[in-house]
């Protein structure tokens, strides 16, 4: 957009055929007549609300952009009420320039009983009823209406330097337990849009469901909020091709991968990599062959975008998911990162989840079973698991560093029938690392001839995180429809009939390193995911414990956030229940007692006086502290500061 329409011109905004403006024609009002003319129209759009005001004035009308068919307005929210509590709006169209002229219509939201929580958008409708609006900080916004396809998106419109100042004062900076930097770069990530279609990175990442998205959670936000931006492909035309019905149904999202030339067609499905400790897992290891860039291991295909590092990996998900129109036009459809905003957002997201390894050999687990497993998984003649997921994490044995590999995946019959895209008609599989741009698939995903683009290898994840953050592999995984979605089937395509992993090149390469293939028994595999699930629900519990260590620490400073802080601890708590269920048997069953009662006393904190509050608090981690001691010794996570934002 222009900032010189924005707030320099003041043009008259162009929507459709009217009865004319105001006869007085000052400079100004001359200017927008003649712009208006050229785009066959005389009317004017306004927000009208308590923040903007409710008469039809300069400072609430909608501007031109270089699209005729999007208008705008930068706004403030000055007022800490109007946050506090929904503000009330109204789309204004009249006849007369910062008037009510001689006709008026006004417009509402497709669901006004369900407040437009900032940054979000929806469609309008004609209706005098008001719609409620959630602000989530006081400061300025950018109203974006399409009025072609009658749809709009509120977003914030702070400078990076702007959320750094704004940061200073939140409580959990204040406090000492989050930096300015870090806070700034969660802004950033859970509430930018930048000017697309009402998405933000916590979109596809929500802090409350473990950074990335599952088929259950989507079904449930789509029952709470079906105009969720996530769902945007449901409620614009225009973008209706964005996604997939994977989205709904396996968790997975539409990826243009390999280039966004034809990208209706031209695509894979992949399932949301979680972003938890990528501290820990996205250095890159030169020995698997691939070249550089890609500088960093981002995104299932290891390979991101841009130079492949963190930084533009944001840039490349803006123009993926955040895109108003399939052209994907920088400065039209979306606008792009600064290296300030880049590099804020790099910050926090290193600080997600935990920022050391752990020491499997160090490790000694208290469950018998578990303990079994993490012996498994370290021996080579059993499990084999250490040495492309060293010490659970994601880095490869030799190197401690994040290398490459083909698994087979594609070779393993998959149940979840998820989407594929097609060239000149013919199938499109998933070939992985690199292929960007190439006019034809060059990999051969099941020896029929070159179906995919790229080299057939994958970035492993971390495996600590991994049993609570299913669907599991690129493509959801799962040999039989009716089993689970959980970490004992992930486990089990290692020991499938088919032999998809002895096939694979990454299953050659452990035979020639061994000496012999990988045999990997019913019983190991069960007590592996034994094992691995006694990991995940350890790092669950630390989680919950610096919530709640935190929320403590505010004491009566910032009560919202400190409840909140209080709510995404019973998330960690209760992702430690599910997850310590295992072969239909519970793990550790007093210590899930003692999650449960330590669920209670936040639940009563969340009601309570401030005072009583902090008394919850402690008797919640007490619990907490008894359940974990449980679990064994040598399970000692660091934990980064971006668990504390939201």
């Amino acid at each position: 957009m222009h900032n010189a329409k924005l707030f320099g011109a003041m043009v008259c905004v162009a929507l459709s055929v009217g009865t004319g403006c105001s006869s007085q024609t000052e400079p100004l009002e001359m200017l927008g007549k003649a712009q208006d003319e050229l785009l066959n129209s005389d009317q004017y759009l306004y927000l009208t609300c308590n923040a903007t005001g409710w008469n039809p004035v300069e400072a609430n009308r909608l501007r031109s952009t270089s699209d005729p068919a999007v208008f705008t307005l930068a706004y403030p929210v000055s007022q800490p009420w109007q946050v506090s509590s929904p503000d009330q709006c109204s789309f204004l169209l009249t006849n007369q320039l910062n008037g009510y002229g001689t006709s008026q219509t006004r417009y509402s939201d497709s669901h006004p009983t369900t407040p437009v929580n900032v940054p979000a958008g929806d469609r309008l409708v004609t209706s005098s009823a008001n719609f409620s609006v959630k602000y989530p900080a006081v400061g300025t916004y950018n109203l974006s209406v399409n009025w072609t396809q009658k749809t709009f998106t509120i977003s914030s419109t702070l400078t990076a330097q702007q959320r750094i100042d704004a940061c200073k004062l939140d409580p959990r900076v204040v406090a000492g337990l989050v930096s300015a930097e870090i806070c700034a770069g969660a802004d950033i990530f859970f509430r930018e849009t930048f000017g697309g279609n009402g998405r933000t990175c916590g979109s596809c990442h929500p802090q409350d469901n473990n950074t990335t998205l599952d088929p259950s959670f989507v079904a449930a936000l789509k029952q709470k909020n079906p105009r969720d931006p996530l769902f945007i492909a449901d409620n614009d035309p225009n973008l209706s091709q964005l996604e997939t019905s994977d989205l709904l149904n396996f968790g997975a999202i539409l990826e243009n991968v390999d280039g966004f030339a034809n990208p209706s067609q031209r695509f894979v499905s992949r399932t949301v990599s979680h972003v938890l400790s990528l501290k820990t897992s996205i250095n890159r290891d030169p020995g698997d062959g691939t070249p550089s860039p890609p500088l960093e291991r981002t995104g299932w295909g290891g390979d991101g975008v841009g130079d492949g590092s963190l930084s533009a990996f944001l840039e490349g998900a803006i123009k993926q998911h955040f895109t108003k129109d399939l052209q994907r036009r920088a400065g039209v459809d979306f606008r792009l990162p600064t290296p300030q905003e880049a590099d804020l957002t790099r910050t926090f997201q290193l600080s997600l989840g935990r920022l050391n390894e752990l020491n499997l050999t160090q490790v000694s687990i208290l469950d018998a079973r578990a303990e079994e497993g993490r012996v498994a998984y370290m021996d080579p003649q059993r499990g084999r698991c250490n040495v492309c997921h060293f010490n659970a994490g994601a880095n490869f044995q030799d190197t401690g560093l994040n290398r490459n590999f083909d698994n087979g995946i594609r070779f393993g019959s998959n149940a979840n029938f998820i989407a594929h895209g097609s060239v000149n008609g013919s199938f499109l599989a998933d070939g992985g690392f690199g292929g960007q741009d190439l006019a034809l698939p060059n990999f051969d995903s099941v020896g029929v001839g070159p179906d995919a683009f790229g080299d057939g290898t994958f970035s492993p994840p971390p495996l600590i995180e991994a049993a609570d953050t299913a669907p599991f592999f690129h493509n959801a995984f799962k040999f039989q429809s009716r089993l689970p979605d959980d970490i004992e089937e992930a486990v089990n395509f290692y020991r499938l009939p088919s032999d998809a992993f002895g096939r694979s090149p990454g299953g050659q390469f452990l035979q020639q390193r061994f000496g012999t293939p990988l045999v990997l028994s019913g019983d190991d595999a069960g007590a592996i995911a034994r094992f691995l699930r006694v990991l995940n629900a350890a790092f669950n519990i630390d989680i919950a414990k610096q919530r709640l260590q935190a929320a403590g620490a505010l004491g009566s400073t910032g009560p919202d956030i400190q409840k909140r802080l209080m709510e995404l601890a019973v998330v960690e708590v209760d992702d430690a229940l599910e997850v310590m269920l295992a072969e239909g048997n519970e793990v550790y069953p007093s210590a899930r007692i003692l999650l449960s009662q330590a669920k209670d006393e936040v639940a009563l904190g969340l009601s309570a006086s401030s005072s009583q509050r902090q008394t919850r608090i402690s008797n919640s981690l007490l619990r907490i502290d008894s359940a974990r001691s449980q679990f064994g010794s040598g399970i000692t996570f660091q934990l980064g500061q971006g668990n504390l934002m939201f």
